[in-house]
Formats: structure tokens, C-alpha cells, sequence
């Protein structure tokens, strides 16, 4: 066996030798496969063909193929080296044939009208690390896990969603910044997928559209500890009616609306919200807005010693929060809150200040009622749907 071993190393080594002699282009040999630098589109389809091949580096820009896909067939770290790659009508692809990874890394895309990279394989990882893009969608990767890591700047128009995910994951301390001008979703996660906005992440969207779309079932939000997350949508910032969203602890997180181009969407429209201890909360809705923050039937909203919060509707008409049908929860753990009522001046002095409440408020149709609090006027004078502006009230600090 040692023999047969020994052999099949020296052919290996011999191969290489063979393939840097003939091939304009260089071969090195890596731990767990072969380095390639290519300079050509058609040196790029030769590497993604050879299944040696775990890293390919780019030595030039690249103006590939108008109507074809490139296809990966193994797992492969493609490294730009800052270059410049116009997909032009292409993509990369991958289908059931052997590959479960591809890392793209250092590269400014363009497009014209298709992603980056688009697979259906069960849990496929694709990974975006310090990358442009100025085109139409980044990534389609429905059955598996997409990362975002280092620094993304990411420009698109276009009808389709910018991701088109199972999870999305921004990698710790990542930064991300997204401007859609197209007519669809910039993130959508379908199925039971999830998105995260890991430590210290900071993640902007700003979206003629919507936001972040969990249209699948039993989804999370999850904005990690001192992540941040800034969007600005015409449509919801983020919506998942059977979802749920946690902001971590030492959080910051704000959504707002297009001020050109406003509707009457919530900011956030979801069934579950979570804001734990020193996470930072902001959901400003338009002045033709129903509703800022609107919770899905039996949904709830969890308060665990916020930082700050402010969820206010700039349509004096309108509601800081509304929770849908019947089962619906509100519960406050030493919170600080000031509230004002649907028609006044959300500039002035609120109607109803409450210090240190903690209490548990169910709400069903159109009724509440406090079930415990120990802060006895909040009994009386807190009802849903009664509230424009709801805020932490910092002046008792």
C-alpha cells in the first residue's frame, strides 16, 4: 500500500511539473490542493474545471462571457486581488455535482442583469468577503448559508431580490453597506432560514423597496451584541409576520422611510420583538404610515432594560404600535416610558410618563388589560391602539 502510495504522489508531482510547463499560468502546490493565478477568461474556465484546483488568484481584470454561466464544480476560493470582474449577463453557478463552498474575496463586481453566484444545492456556503458590486442581485443561495465577511459595498437596480437567501450571516465586526434602487426585496430569506447580524457587525441598507423579507416560517432576526443595523426602505425595513427579531445587548438598530418616496407600510411588521438590556431601538414610520411598529396575531414585544427606544408614527393619525387580533403580550422589565397620544405634537411634553415599569399587558382585538405591574396608574391609562410616540423617557435619569 506505502508503495502504491509513493506512486501515486510522484505521479501527482510529475503532473504539476508537466501542467506549469505547458499552462500560461502558475501552479502551486497548497495544503489541501492547488493555487492557480489566472489572467484570462479562459484560464478562469480551465481552473473552475480542474478539480486540483481549491484557490484560484486573479492576476487582471476580467470582461467574461455575455450569455454564459460559469459553472463550480468543486470547492473553490476565487481571490481578486482588488481586480475588476464584469459578469456582464453571467454568473457563476454550481449544481449536484460535487461542490458545497465557494468563498469570493477582494473582487469589484458589475453586472448587468444576474447574481454573482446562484445555486439551489442543500446547504451550499457562499461566501462574500470585501467585495463591490454595481449591478442587480449579489447572491441567490435558497437552500444553503450565505456570509458576508470584511467590508461590502453593495449597489444595485433592478426586480430581484438583492439576496435571494436561506441564512445570511455578516461575520463579526463585517461592514456592510447596500443601496437598492431596484423595485425588490434587498434581503430575502425564504424557508426556515435565518439572518444574522453577528458581534459587532454593522450592516446599512438603503432600499427603495423593502429591507429585510423573512417570508418563511418560525424565522429570526438576530442583531447581535454592539451590531448594528441601519435601514432606510420605502416598504418595510423588516417584515417576517411569523418571525421573530432579537436586538443584543448593546445593540443599535433604526429604521426609517424614504423621505422621496414614502408609503404607508410599517417599519417593522413581525411577530415577536426582543430588546434586551442596552440595545438601542428606533422605528420612525412616514406621515401617511398606519402603523410604526406592527406585531402579527398572538405575537410579542419583550422590553428587558432598553437603552433607548423610540417608536413614533409621523401621521398624526397613526399608531406607535399596533399588535394584530387576539393573544398579543407587551412586557417591560425597569423601563422608563413616555407616551403620547394620536393627534398631538409629538415634539411637546407627552401625555403619560411611567418610571422603572415592569409589567406584563395582554392584548386581544381591540382591548388590553395590564395583568401585573408595579406601577398602578400604568393599569388605567395604557390601551392599545391610543399611542402616536412611545419612547424610553431618558428625563428620569
Amino acid at each position: 500500500m506505502k508503495k502504491i502510495l509513493s506512486a501515486l504522489v510522484v505521479a501527482m508531482l510529475v503532473f504539476l511539473t508537466i501542467s506549469q510547463a505547458i499552462m500560461p499560468f502558475k501552479a502551486k502546490a497548497a495544503e489541501t490542493g492547488v493555487t492557480l493565478e489566472v489572467g484570462t477568461e479562459q484560464q478562469l474556465k480551465d481552473a473552475l474545471n480542474n478539480d486540483l484546483v481549491t484557490k484560484i488568484v486573479l492576476t487582471n481584470d476580467l470582461d467574461l462571457n455575455a450569455t454564459m454561466n460559469y459553472t463550480v464544480k468543486h470547492d473553490v476560493t476565487i481571490e481578486g486581488g482588488n481586480h475588476k470582474v464584469a459578469l456582464n449577463n453571467s454568473s457563476f453557478v454550481s449544481d449536484l455535482s460535487g461542490a458545497a463552498s465557494v468563498v469570493f474575496s477582494n473582487i469589484n463586481f458589475t453586472s448587468t442583469s444576474r447574481p454573482i453566484f446562484k445555486t439551489s444545492v442543500v446547504n451550499y456556503s457562499v461566501t462574500l468577503e470585501n467585495i463591490t458590486l454595481n449591478g442587480t442581485e449579489a447572491v441567490s443561495n435558497t437552500n444553503g448559508t450565505t456570509y458576508v465577511k470584511g467590508n461590502n459595498s453593495i449597489t444595485t437596480t433592478g426586480t430581484t431580490d438583492v439576496f435571494s437567501v436561506k441564512n445570511l450571516i455578516f461575520d463579526n465586526a463585517s461592514t456592510t453597506t447596500i443601496k437598492n434602487t431596484g423595485t425588490a426585496n434587498t434581503i430575502r430569506a425564504y424557508s426556515s432560514g435565518n439572518v444574522q447580524i453577528n458581534a459587532g457587525a454593522k450592516l446599512s441598507i438603503d432600499s427603495q423597496a423593502m429591507g429585510i423579507y423573512l417570508s418563511g416560517s418560525q424565522q429570526e432576526l438576530i442583531v447581535g451584541d454592539s451590531a448594528t443595523l441601519d435601514v432606510v426602505s420605502r416598504y418595510e425595513g423588516v417584515k417576517g409576520v411569523d418571525a421573530s427579531a432579537t436586538f443584543s445587548t448593546g445593540s443599535k438598530v433604526k429604521l426609517n422611510y424614504q423621505k422621496a418616496s414614502i408609503s404607508s407600510n410599517s417599519r417593522i411588521y413581525i411577530n415577536q420583538i426582543t430588546m434586551t438590556k442596552s440595545a438601542s431601538v428606533e422605528a420612525l414610520s412616514s406621515p401617511i404610515a398606519l402603523y410604526a411598529v406592527q406585531i402579527s396575531p398572538s405575537g410579542k414585544i419583550v422590553m428587558d432594560s432598553v437603552a433607548y427606544f423610540d417608536f413614533r408614527n409621523e401621521n398624526p393619525a397613526g399608531l406607535a404600535l399596533y399588535m394584530e387580533g387576539n393573544g398579543g403580550i407587551l412586557q417591560t422589565t425597569s423601563q422608563n416610558i413616555a407616551a403620547w397620544e394620536k393627534g398631538t405634537d409629538i415634539l411637546g411634553t407627552p401625555k403619560y410618563t411611567w418610571k422603572n415599569l415592569t409589567s406584563l399587558t395582554d392584548i386581544y382585538g381591540n382591548n388590553s388589560e395590564v395583568s401585573t405591574t408595579n406601577v398602578p396608574a400604568f393599569t388605567t391609562e395604557f390601551k392599545k391602539s391610543k399611542f402616536r410616540k412611545i419612547v424610553k423617557w431618558i428625563h428620569y435619569e
